[in-house]
């Protein structure tokens, strides 16, 4: 009794600490099983901890990026990679299962299982069990292989293809017959179907199902015994051929009551489009014509579909054609440039009304043109662009002063004609020029163009002046190439007067009564207003007789008659040239490091070498906030004898991250693996390059938009080659990007 007595308490115990847990330490478990882990409310944004798997709980939807499942779960069907008792849909691009797993891909529970997106499915008995579930193809390009069946929807299973390309196939096992599709119901009403049965002949049928309906698309099926099992309902609009040998040679009419002989059939969907959507983000890319591309009509004079994005991609294009010589793209009629942000659907329209074209979408965002450097270009002589004609140098680029707002000046330039561009990345497949060839006035804003037809122009009147280039992408929106501006702001030297005083006939042989000085004076005056405004003071006994500046010589009587209304002998002091200075502040930092905490740079503001008085001679305003990353302004506003305010800018960049591993899995290949910061990131950018230095010419840059991510595989590199890797964070805020400092892996990697 006291043994059962004690049991029991425990038992109260345990269920009193568990209550007593907060609800958020409780894990969420999911009907769900993938590589053989189980999906939780813990594991859901990083299911294998490699960052190419993840689960959105309120969609039921999981999402691969370049997956490779090859691990299984072990259930009482035997060996599954992705097994499921939950509805589920799987988006994105990967690989599922292998010879060695039972099944790529098991759904069971009268749920209701969507596939969108490009996949390899491989199983040693079926590539896709689905148990009286509804399995819906919607999208993307995917290859499914059993040993026996390609996909088996048994029991009261039904598939249902709308759109993409599918390929199913079953190898048929020995005395047992191998179907590329077997189900109750198969319904086909677009996309295009591929189904073979009973591959190295082994017995099977290309599609066995009790009902069969076309209504759209293409189907083609192969079996070693029959190519359907049951004769098809085929929708209007829809032929068929078939042929008694699986090569489909000698093919002829479909008749349905032959349907027992045919090793081969085929039905394609005469649907007819009036306009089509190319572009990179599709299979079939520019290429007009493709049914798969086909806009329907909406009857108000919108056409428009629906597409499948299996991965991100940072610059998608593309265009609407009517199929013959008519093309249509942006407010430009340019290619319709827009950031896919991951797997996903997105809608393409086309509005015959105004012959533009939208793009929307979950994992839509508009394009913002990357930019990592920007180098002038031009006609480099007399000290313009280091004399560079025509040549990128790194000597060239310039510096970015405020988030988006690019500069560089050029000293000693000599008079003359210059033409130059602005080109981003090191090459010249992005530049801005100007948006007309309107004169250039100096240090006036004019709009600047992406890749203008024409190079920027002005004109330098006076040798050893200073040239400021800027361009201003701080506001630039790439949709409609609006935004940008461009200023170059031409410094002519300051005057320089040599005054040369002549006392009581001082002549020029060194006698002490004959004096030479210059003076330099900002801004610019004539002489006449120099000599106004000297003071002089002879020497003790002496008397001022004449002048002369920059070689022109001024008698007593001409200096008079300037200043008839005052003895000169009173005018004329002292020598001192009367300049009025401004004031020039400055900050002790413009650029700091996210830490979480307030940031307030020092404020110097000086006169020439003397320090002002804060307080007396000036007041401080800052932004609010600076805590976090962006750009922050600093008002300093002059009072007492100097008046007006100056406007200063310091940012606050994100913290930076580091390359943990650099690997080869795989020919061609580096994966690249890094230490997450979430904090005040949007993301990362990688770059690999040939080059240590890192250096325009050998170097690619990877996006990687979620800040959550740890690791990228990149792809298509050359083999045996050696790549260096560094990696930097950023941030976007009102479509500006903050970056943090390039952080280099410590080794270079050699690829597979």
């Amino acid at each position: 009794m006291k043994k059962s007595l004690s049991i029991l308490l425990s038992l109260i115990m345990i269920i009193t600490a568990l209550c007593a847990l907060p609800f958020s330490a409780l894990a969420e478990d999911y009907g769900i099983w993938v590589g053989g882990t189980q999906v939780t409310s813990t594991n859901k944004e990083n299911v294998l901890g490699d960052g190419t798997i993840s689960y959105n709980a309120q969609t039921n939807t999981l999402i691969l990026n370049n997956a490779n499942i090859q691990m299984s779960y072990e259930t009482y069907h035997g060996t599954v990679a992705i097994y499921t008792t939950d509805n589920l849909t799987v988006i994105g691009y990967g690989t599922v299962g292998n010879s060695n797993t039972r099944f790529g891909i098991y759904a069971e529970d009268e749920k209701n299982l969507t596939l969108n997106g490009d996949f390899t499915i491989t199983g040693s008995l079926n590539g896709i069990y689905s148990y009286n579930n509804k399995l819906l193809i919607k999208g993307g390009n995917i290859n499914v292989t059993g040993g026996i069946n390609g996909i088996f929807a048994s029991g009261n299973g039904e598939i249902t293809l709308n759109g993409g390309n599918v390929s199913a196939t079953g190898n048929g096992e020995t005395n047992s017959y191998g179907s590329g599709i077997q189900s109750e119901k198969l319904i086909v009403n677009g996309g295009s179907l591929t189904a073979t049965g009973g591959t190295n002949g082994n017995l099977g049928y290309g599609i066995s199902s009790s009902s069969l309906s076309i209504n759209g698309g293409r189907v083609t099926a192969i079996g070693n015994n029959n190519a359907l099992f049951t004769a098809p309902t085929l929708a209007s609009n829809v032929t068929a051929l078939a042929s008694y040998n699986t090569t489909g040679t000698g093919a002829v009419s479909y008749d349905a009551s032959l349907i027992g002989s045919y090793k081969w059939f085929r039905s394609t969907y005469a649907e007819t489009f009036d306009f089509y959507a190319v572009g990179d983000c599709f299979t079939w890319g520019f290429t007009p014509g493709n049914s798969d591309g086909g806009l329907r009509n909406n009857g108000d004079g919108t056409y428009s579909r629906t597409f499948t994005a299996v991965k991100a991609v940072q610059k998608a294009m593309l265009k609407v054609t009517d199929g013959a010589s008519q093309w249509y793209g942006d407010e430009l009629g340019r290619n319709y440039t827009f950031t896919i942000t991951g797997a996903g659907e997105f809608t393409v329209t086309y509005y015959s009304s105004t012959n533009k074209v939208s793009v929307c979408g979950d994992v839509v965002d508009e394009y913002v043109l990357p930019v990592s450097s920007v180098t002038a270009i031009g006609t480099g002589k007399n000290n313009f662009l280091n004399d560079e004609g025509w040549t990128f140098s790194d000597d060239n680029k310039l510096s970015e002063v405020t988030p988006g707002v690019w500069e560089i000046a050029y000293d000693n330039v000599g008079a003359g004609n210059y033409e130059f561009k602005f080109a981003l990345d090191g090459g010249w497949t992005s530049n801005f020029g100007p948006e007309s060839s309107a004169t250039v006035v100096s240090g006036m804003p004019q709009n600047a163009k992406y890749n203008a037809s024409s190079n920027i122009a002005f004109n330098v009147e006076n040798d050893n002046s200073t040239v400021k280039l800027q361009l201003d992408l701080s506001n630039y929106r790439y949709i409609t190439d609006s935004g940008a501006k461009f200023t170059v702001t031409i410094f002519s030297p300051e005057p320089t007067f040599t005054v040369t005083y002549d006392f009581n006939g001082g002549t020029k042989n060194g006698e002490s009564t004959y004096v030479t000085q210059q003076y330099a004076y900002a801004p610019a005056i004539s002489v006449r207003n120099f000599i106004e405004i000297m003071e002089v003071t002879p020497p003790a006994g002496k008397e001022l007789d004449a002048i002369e500046v920059n070689g022109v010589r001024y008698e007593l009587g001409s200096i008079y008659m300037l200043n008839q209304d005052t003895n000169y002998k009173y005018l004329w002091k002292d020598i001192a040239p009367i300049v009025t200075e401004t004031p020039k502040a400055t900050l002790s930092s413009t650029s700091y490091t996210y830490d979480g905490k307030v940031k307030t740079p020092l404020v110097t503001v000086k006169v020439g070498a003397a320090t002002l008085k804060k307080g007396t001679d000036y007041t401080v305003a800052y932004a609010k906030g600076r805590k976090n990353v962006g750009a922050y302004k600093v008002t300093v506003i002059y009072k007492g004898k100097y008046s007006g305010k100056k406007g200063l800018t310091f940012k606050i960049n994100p913290k930076g991250t580091s390359v943990s591993k650099a690997t080869s899995p795989k020919k061609s290949q580096i994966k690249v693996t890094w230490k997450k910061q979430t904090s005040q990131t949007t993301g990362y950018q990688i770059q690999y390059s040939a080059s240590s230095k890192f250096t325009a010419k050998a170097t690619k840059t990877v996006w990687v938009n979620k800040n959550k991510t740890t690791s990228k595989t990149i792809s298509k590199l050359k083999s045996k080659k050696k790549y260096y890797v560094r990696i930097r964070t950023y941030k976007t805020l009102n479509k500006t990007k903050y970056y943090s400092g390039w952080k280099k892996y410590s080794k270079a990697i050699t690829v597979k």
